[in-house]
């Protein structure tokens, strides 16, 4: 059950943040989703070497967390399987 929750809060923490990411630029803009009467609406300018830095950033990063976390794994079960390995050979001598 705490499993559940703690995954629900997860869940619903992350949908807020995203919320506010995308909520926070259009109030900074002073007008609201549907352009309240005007003609010109919300506009977002795209700049190509920013997301193209953002983008190198971001996969560096994930590149980095999945090299390490694979290096970590590895150790993780090389522990497991040597000390089952260890207590098997230790039972088989008896």
């Amino acid at each position: 059950m705490k499993r559940l929750l703690t995954g629900l809060f997860d869940i619903f923490f992350v949908l807020v943040l995203c919320f506010l990411t995308l909520l926070i630029p259009m109030l900074a803009q002073g007008k609201v989703i549907v352009g309240s009467g005007s003609a010109t609406g919300i506009h977002y300018n795209f700049y190509l070497p920013t997301f193209l830095l953002t983008m190198l950033s971001l996969v560096s990063y994930l590149g980095f967390v999945l090299y390490q976390s694979e290096k970590e794994l590895r150790k993780m079960i090389e522990n497991i399987y040597s000390r089952d390995k260890m207590t098997y050979d230790d039972s088989k001598k008896k």
